[in-house]
């Protein structure tokens, strides 16, 4: 309790959706699948753009949401894997108009397995997924501009 109260008032205040978000994320995956939840990521791009630099208060925006999301997942009954991350941290920045990148990747994870990963960029920064997301090799790109709602 000591140490949600030592949060920043933002971080404090999407705490809870965040913990919700997840929920519903980790359900939406399960029960549509990723093929129906895909054209809600935003434009899909073969090679994607190099993304601009997020502005001060997008920047922000995009550490607080990391923090907030890193923390509920943490805290979750279910499984809030990469994926279910990579869902709620789109919806939150889309949400204060953020422009950020969802991709999705691939890596062998020896000679007949095959592990795949998800991982959100605003900008240069890694939202979600980052630890270990440049060993993927990158298969599928979805770009949100800023002011462009899911």
């Amino acid at each position: 309790m000591l140490a949600f109260l030592h949060l920043p008032r933002f971080e404090r205040w999407l705490l809870l959706p965040a913990w919700l978000l997840l929920g519903a994320a980790r359900a939406a995956v399960r029960c549509l699948g990723f093929r129906r939840l895909a054209p809600w990521l935003g434009q899909s791009v073969a090679v994607p753009p190099p993304m601009p630099a997020p502005d001060e208060r997008a920047q922000r925006r995009a550490v607080q949401i990391a923090r907030t999301i890193r923390l509920a997942s943490g805290h979750t009954p279910w499984q809030s894997n990469c994926l279910t991350q990579a869902l709620a941290a789109h919806c939150f920045l889309c949400l204060f108009r953020v422009g950020h990148m969802v991709c999705f990747g691939v890596a062998r994870s020896d000679a007949t397995q095959l592990q795949a990963h998800s991982w959100v960029l605003a900008g240069d920064f890694c939202v979600t997924g980052g630890a270990g997301a440049k060993r993927f090799t990158r298969v599928a790109c979805y770009v949100s501009r800023p002011g462009k709602a899911p």
